[in-house]
């Protein structure tokens, strides 16, 4: 499974109108290892015309990758990723924690696709951040 996380120079997710890197991690034999990175240009749109390109543009960018982690995407940057067929998690944490203690839930969240799209909360995280947001297709 691969996962494309907005982080900052901290290795904490950050929001996507942050400056920072979205990094692209798989899973291999029970470790996560990152196959790229990226500058998230997403931050510097100014309109949200601008926005969406720079979106779109990342998506091109993550490949067959579905699932982006971030503390916050909102507004037009959501709806776009959400067009395009992402899950996406809203967490606030450090990036390995978030990596290390969710790998189950993340196989569950693509394996178990069903049905039209929406957003659920889940609380049960208290462990990892502070909130957290899934969208399940």
């Amino acid at each position: 499974m691969k996962i494309a996380v907005v982080k900052n120079d901290n290795q904490q997710t950050s929001s996507i109108f942050e400056p920072g890197l979205i990094a692209i991690y798989e899973e291999d034999g029970g470790e996560w290892k990152v196959l790229n990175r990226f500058e998230n240009k997403v931050c510097n749109a100014k309109s949200m015309a601008a926005v969406r390109m720079a979106v779109v543009d990342t998506i091109k960018q993550l490949d067959d990758v579905k699932v982006v982690v971030a503390s916050e995407i909102p507004g037009i940057a959501s709806g776009t990723f959400q067009a395009a067929g992402f899950d996406i998690i809203l967490v606030e944490n450090s990036v390995l924690g978030i990596l290390q203690s969710k790998k189950k839930l993340l196989r569950q969240l693509r394996s178990g696709r069903k049905g039209p799209a929406s957003l659920t909360s889940w609380n049960f995280w208290n462990l990892v951040q502070k909130k957290v947001i899934f969208r399940l297709i």
